[in-house]
């Protein structure tokens, strides 16, 4: 079943609100934003006056829930406590600044196993199911091209015949990632000073880019191999299970089941597993079309489904403001956390929420959440609408509707 998009009315009804403030983690990876460009540290550093940006730092994620490498805060307690259950998803904002890995993540039954083999590197029993949204311009890889696709570029360029999936894209994939794949170094030399200036495509231009972040590494061949995807601002990707991908630039908000699970083979210096992530992926060439979440961007309110096959999750977007109804209502059928990514918000039991802040509406509670006359300041964010507010909560699709 696919992913869906639904377009939700904002219309004020009576409520009953029970909220608390919640105070989250930052992580700095390699492959995030530096410093103040980082949209992580700035929401952070909004919230949090203790928080000062180190303007050398590479801010990478914002980590909002319950999972124990970075737990959340709420009333001053752990976020755990103050919640009838575990919650279990896992909400984060992405700064990307150099390519992350390629990576795919396991199905559940297949993430016990990893877990109980090697803990150190997949460090829960959990699938990671995740879906993004872009706040901001973002490019990635996502699942596989057609055949004749890569045949076509391993045609076009004689630097790339090494791409060519005569065996079929896993024998391909075998080749690329192998640990002895290094000697395609001199594949990539070839094939980089075989570009011209002049007749460079998008996928020539990241080639460039990755194998200039990533020298020696056949990952950065991945470029011709698998989509490349750019999202507009408010258009998302779903990334089931076993879809090999990589985020290259960007900030976009994610949520995903609670893992920090994550199967890699290439674009990071990181632990890598080729044999695990070969054994797993699907080598699906049609993949991509039932996981792309496009985005009206008339609504003033879209929520974001993965298949109901996935309870753990969704999120839902509401444009407050500008050429949209100032004032939306949300009920929280489960747990759940609105974030502030853009202007300052209110809400009807009297909460201020400035840009960065992260708010836990109990379960049952309804929310009117208002839009600040003139609160943007963030001047990142490029989604229409003075103040923009996402609610992260578990799927509430239900399987008769797939």
């Amino acid at each position: 079943s696919k992913a869906t998009v639904s377009v939700l009315n904002c219309i004020p009804e009576p409520h009953t609100t029970y909220t608390m403030d919640v105070t989250y983690g930052v992580q700095q990876y390699a492959w995030g934003k530096v410093g103040e460009k980082s949209m992580v540290a700035k929401l952070k550093a909004g919230t949090d006056k203790d928080f000062g940006i180190d303007n050398e730092g590479r801010y990478a994620e914002m980590w909002i829930g319950t999972h124990p490498k970075c737990p959340s805060e709420a009333g001053g307690k752990p976020l755990r406590e103050q919640i009838d259950d575990d919650l279990p998803f896992l909400l984060k904002v992405l700064s990307i600044d150099k390519a992350l890995s390629i990576q795919a993540h396991p199905m559940l039954e297949h993430a016990k196993v990893l877990h109980a083999k090697d803990p150190k590197n997949y460090p829960d029993p959990n699938h990671k199911p995740e879906l993004l949204v872009a706040i901001t311009p973002v490019s990635a890889l996502a699942c596989f091209r057609k055949p004749e696709q890569i045949a076509q570029f391993a045609a076009s360029h004689p630097t790339l015949a090494c791409i060519a999936p005569t065996d079929g894209l896993k024998a391909l994939m075998a080749k690329l990632l192998a640990p002895e794949a290094s000697a395609l170094a001199t594949a990539h030399e070839a094939h980089l000073k075989s570009l011209d200036a002049a007749t460079l495509s998008k996928e020539d231009k990241w080639f460039m880019t990755l194998i200039g972040q990533f020298p020696a590494d056949s990952g950065a061949l991945m470029i011709y191999v698998l989509n490349q995807i750019d999202l507009a601002p408010g258009q998302g990707v779903f990334l089931k299970p076993n879809e090999p991908h990589a985020y290259l630039s960007g900030d976009g908000v994610e949520i995903m089941a609670k893992s920090d699970n994550v199967v890699r083979a290439g674009l990071t210096p990181k632990f890598k597993d080729a044999e695990t992530l070969l054994g797993m992926m699907t080598y699906d060439p049609e993949a991509l079309a039932e996981m792309a979440l496009p985005y009206d961007g008339a609504a003033s309110s879209q929520t974001y489904c993965p298949p109901a096959s996935v309870p753990e999750f969704q999120l839902t977007m509401y444009k407050l403001g500008g050429s949209h109804p100032n004032t939306a209502t949300h009920t929280a059928v489960n747990d759940t956390i609105m974030l502030v990514v853009k202007g300052e918000a209110k809400t009807d039991a009297g909460a201020s929420c400035a840009t960065g802040s992260a708010t836990l509406f109990k379960k049952g509670s309804t929310i009117a959440v208002s839009g600040v006359a003139g609160s943007d300041k963030s001047g990142d964010v490029h989604i229409e609408g003075e103040t923009v507010v996402f609610m992260a909560e578990p799927n509430t699709v239900k399987l008769s509707k797939q």
